[in-house]
C-alpha cells in the first residue's frame, strides 16, 4: 500500500549521510517525494535509526548546505528508503527543485514501489 504524500521525482544527486555518532558515508539520491527519498548506498542501518541527508544546492552563485533530518523505513541490497521527520519542508523543496538532478518525474503507481521502496 502506498503511504507516499505527493509525487515521486526521479533524482541522480549526490549526498552524505550523517549517522553521527557513526560516520558521515556517500551516497546517490535516486528519488524522493515531499515525505521521504530512497537513497543508493553501501551503508545499512536499522529500521527507524535517525540520520541527515546533506547536500548542496546553488542560490545567487553562493553554494548552500542543507541538512535534512530522516529515519530509515527499510532496506535492501541496494540502498536505504528513508522517511523525513518533517513533511516538505524548505530543505525537501529545495532539493525537489535542483533542475541539475531532475531527470523525469515518476507518477505514483503500485508497481514503482517494486523498484524504490520507501
Amino acid at each position: 500500500m502506498e503511504h507516499r504524500w505527493g509525487r515521486r521525482t526521479s533524482l541522480d544527486a549526490p549526498v552524505q549521510l550523517d549517522t553521527h555518532p557513526r560516520s558521515r558515508v556517500l551516497g546517490r539520491l535516486r528519488d524522493a517525494s515531499l515525505s521521504g527519498a530512497y537513497i543508493a548506498t553501501d551503508l545499512r542501518l536499522p529500521d527507524l535509526a535517525r540520520l541527515h541527508v546533506e547536500f548542496e544546492g546553488r542560490r545567487w552563485g553562493h553554494r548552500d548546505l542543507h541538512r535534512i533530518a530522516a529515519n530509515v523505513v527499510r532496506t535492501d541490497e541496494a540502498g536505504i528508503a528513508i522517511e523525513w521527520c518533517e513533511f516538505a519542508t524548505h530543505a525537501v523543496l529545495t532539493l525537489l527543485a535542483l533542475p541539475h538532478v531532475h531527470r523525469r518525474a515518476m507518477s505514483v503507481h503500485p508497481r514503482s514501489f517494486e523498484i524504490s521502496p520507501y
